[in-house]
């Protein structure tokens, strides 16, 4: 959704040492970066996947089912089931799957640093101080899209106004 990322792009987003410290071995961008709205594709699975092997095999099936335009930047596995609770609320006419936005913050990396094993990245992302983050930057950017639409309902009725 363009306008969501035209409204969020901007916000200053937080970080945190342990964050830093955590994504400075990556050693290439964007994994090593600071915290920034991006808009990119992402891969989602009804099964949970961790791991350099899997990541690079999902990153190869989403080029291949997009007619190689997708790039995977971000994954998730709960997006999946969310979306089929929306989709069978909207067969209720509780929803209007055309009006979703799916607005993501990364946590944690799904496949180790270069020289690093998996299974310490999945045991240790706990520690590596991207979950409070996160979550705030989901609220810092997430919420200029929320106050936009409250401020301004009747345009917004219909799904994303014209600019």
């Amino acid at each position: 959704m363009n306008r969501a990322f035209s409204l969020s792009e901007s916000v200053k987003l937080t970080d945190s040492p342990s964050a830093q410290k955590a994504r400075a071995v990556y050693g290439y961008a964007p994994a090593n970066a600071a915290p920034a709205v991006v808009q990119c594709d992402t891969l989602s699975s009804d099964t949970w996947f961790s791991g350099t092997h899997l990541t690079e095999r999902a990153d190869v099936w989403a080029s291949e089912l997009t007619d190689h335009h997708a790039v995977a930047c971000t994954s998730q596995q709960e997006d999946n089931a969310t979306f089929a609770v929306l989709m069978r609320a909207a067969g209720e006419h509780l929803v209007d799957t055309n009006r979703v936005a799916v607005l993501r913050t990364g946590s944690d990396f799904d496949r180790a640093p270069p020289g690093g094993s998996d299974a310490s990245t999945l045991l240790n992302y706990q520690s590596a101080g991207g979950f409070e983050p996160a979550v705030m930057n989901l609220y810092l950017a997430g919420n200029t899209l929320v106050q936009e639409i409250a401020g301004h309902r009747s345009a917004w009725r219909r799904g994303v106004p014209p600019r």
